[in-house]
C-alpha cells in the first residue's frame, strides 16, 4: 500500500526523513518532511519467519518509497526505526520481541545505517506514537503530554515539550508493566494482563468457560474466535457480561493512569491503539471511570483525548526523529 500527499516539484528541495516501523505483525516504510509523510508502504509479516525475513525486505521498501514519493535520496537526512520492543536508545540495539525471534540484542540501528549510509535513529514504537501526538497530534500545543495505546499491548511514553523522557536509556514511561488489583480477584497483576486487546479477550473466552450466561458468541465463531472487537460488538447490544468487562478494564486501566496523573501531573492523556477508535459513550464512560482515580488538585488541569494520527503514528514520529539527523 503507498499513497502519496506532495505533487509540487518545489517541495523535494526540503529535506526529507525515512521512516520504518517494524511490528510483530506488519512492516510499514514512510519518507516525509516537516510533519507530514508523503508516501507510506505497508506489508504484513509471518512472525514465524523471524526477524531475518523483515531484516530482508527493509532496504528494498526503502528504494519503493524513495522511488514512489519522487524524493530524490539527496535530499534524504536519515532515518527514524519505531521498534515494537524494547531498545537501548543509546546503542541503538533492539532488546527483545514479545512476537517474533531473533530481535534479542541485535545492533539494529547499526545494521540499517551500514545498508543505507544514512544516519539512523531507533527508539521503541510507543515512544515514537508519543512524540507524534505530542508534536504534531492530539498533544500539540501542550508542553506536558502522557501518550498510551490499547491493542495488543500497552505502552506508554512521557513528554515534555515534545521531546520523550527515556529513563536512562531503556525506555520509561512502560504503562503496561505497572501493577494493578485484578478486577475479579484483587491480586496484582501487570495492567497489560487485564487491559489489553488480547487480555480482554481472554477473559471472555474465560467468562464463557464458566457457563454463565452471555451472547458472546453469537458474535463470534465460537470459543477461541472471540476477540476483544467480539466484546464490544456483544457491549453494543446490551450483553451484561460484556458491559461488565469492559466497565472493568476501564476502571482497572484508570487507576494506573490515575497514578500516572498523580506522580507526572502531565496536562493530557493521549490513548492511542484500538481503543482511541471507541464510539463516544466508551468515551464517556471512560471519562467517568477515570475521574474518582484522578489526583483532585489535578481534577480540572489534565484533558483526556484519543490519538489521532491514526495507523500512521508511529511512522510520524520516526520521521520527525530521522529530520533532527539532519547535519
Amino acid at each position: 500500500m503507498a499513497y502519496h500527499t506532495f505533487t509540487d516539484s518545489h517541495v523535494f528541495t526540503m529535506p526529507y526523513a525515512i521512516a520504518i516501523e517494524i511490528g510483530g505483525t506488519k512492516l510499514q516504510v514512510g519518507i516525509g518532511s516537516g510533519g507530514r509523510l508523503s508516501t507510506v508502504i505497508r506489508e504484513n509479516v509471518q512472525p514465524t519467519l523471524g526477524a531475518a525475513a523483515i531484516l530482508d525486505r527493509i532496504p528494498a521498501l526503502v528504494d519503493q518509497a524513495i522511488a514512489e514519493s519522487g524524493v530524490t535520496a539527496k535530499h534524504v537526512v536519515g532515518v527514524g526505526i519505531g521498534f515494537g520492543g524494547p531498545v537501548q536508545t543509546s546503542t541503538g540495539r533492539t532488546l527483545k520481541s514479545h512476537q517474533v525471534d531473533g530481535w534479542d540484542d541485535f545492533p539494529l540501528r547499526d545494521w540499517v545505517q551500514e545498508r543505507l549510509g544514512l544516519p539512523v535513529t531507533i527508539d521503541n514504537d510507543s515512544n515514537l506514537a508519543g512524540v507524534a501526538e505530542a508534536r504534531e497530534g492530539a498533544g500539540h500545543g501542550y508542553d506536558r503530554v502522557f501518550y498510551t495505546n490499547i491493542g495488543s499491548g500497552i505502552g506508554g511514553a512521557f513528554l515534555q515539550h515534545g521531546v520523550c523522557d527515556a529513563g536512562q536509556g531503556l525506555g520509561g514511561g512502560e504503562l503496561g508493566h505497572t501493577w494493578v488489583p485484578h478486577p475479579e480477584t484483587g491480586k496484582a497483576v501487570r495492567l497489560e494482563d487485564v487491559c489489553s486487546g488480547w487480555s480482554l479477550a481472554r477473559r471472555a473466552r474465560d467468562t464463557i468457560e464458566t457457563g454463565e450466561e452471555t451472547s458472546l458468541l453469537q458474535y463470534s465463531d465460537g470459543v477461541e474466535s472471540v476477540t476483544s472487537k467480539t466484546v464490544f460488538e456483544a457491549a453494543d447490544h446490551g450483553d451484561t457480561v460484556a458491559n461488565r468487562l469492559i466497565e472493568q478494564t476501564f476502571v482497572t486501566w484508570s487507576i494506573a493512569v490515575g497514578n500516572v496523573i498523580a506522580l507526572l501531573h502531565p496536562q493530557i492523556v493521549v490513548l492511542g491503539g484500538g481503543m482511541s477508535l471507541m464510539s463516544e459513550s466508551y468515551w464517556t464512560r471512560l471519562q467517568i471511570a477515570l475521574d474518582p482515580f484522578v489526583f483532585p488538585l489535578y481534577r480540572d488541569s489534565v484533558e483526556l483525548r484519543p490519538a489521532s494520527l491514526g495507523e500512521d503514528v508511529v511512522l510520524v514520529g520516526a520521521m520527525l526523529l530521522g529530520l533532527e539527523l539532519e547535519g
